[in-house]
């Protein structure tokens, strides 16, 4: 499949950095399910396995996020949703939302050993684009995340 290219084939791609990701996103939809909010995903944070195998590490700074809005300034600040570092109320779910969107930007840009296919990586990029919306709502949810990969 790798060897079909004509202009009206999206080009196949084995992408170890997509798999990757979702991993991660599948780990952070776990949290949320249990009404946990990680609050400092970053790749230090992510610890990958024998066989790529995804780990979501440091739960020091995660809190439970039972529909009440956080108020503590926490997290790396390269990952951190613009709402926390101006120290609003803020939605927990999102702002590990937006951290997922530096995430991806930098498996994509710094950490990519594959020369993506151009469409590939512009589709990844606009996902990362939209994690990292300004307005917490505009963000996807985690379920549009994975339909879009």
């Amino acid at each position: 499949m790798k060897d079909l290219e004509h202009p009206f084939i999206i080009k196949y791609i084995d992408s170890v950095e997509t798999d990757i990701f979702l991993q991660i996103v599948y780990g952070v939809k776990y949290l949320h399910s249990k009404d946990i909010a990680h609050r400092d995903l970053k790749p230090q944070n992510i610890l990958l396995c024998l066989g790529n195998i995804v780990k979501i590490a440091d739960f020091g700074l995660a809190n439970r996020f039972e529909g009440k809005s956080m108020v503590t300034c926490v997290g790396t600040p390269r990952y951190c949703a613009p709402e926390i570092s101006s120290r609003k109320h803020y939605d927990g779910f999102k702002a590990d939302l937006y951290s997922l969107g530096a995430i991806l930007y930098d498996i994509l840009t710094k950490f990519s050993k594959n020369e993506l296919c151009s469409e590939c990586a512009k589709e990844c990029l606009n996902i990362s684009d939209k994690l990292q919306e300004y307005i917490p709502d505009d963000r996807p949810s985690l379920d549009d995340v994975v339909k879009e990969l």
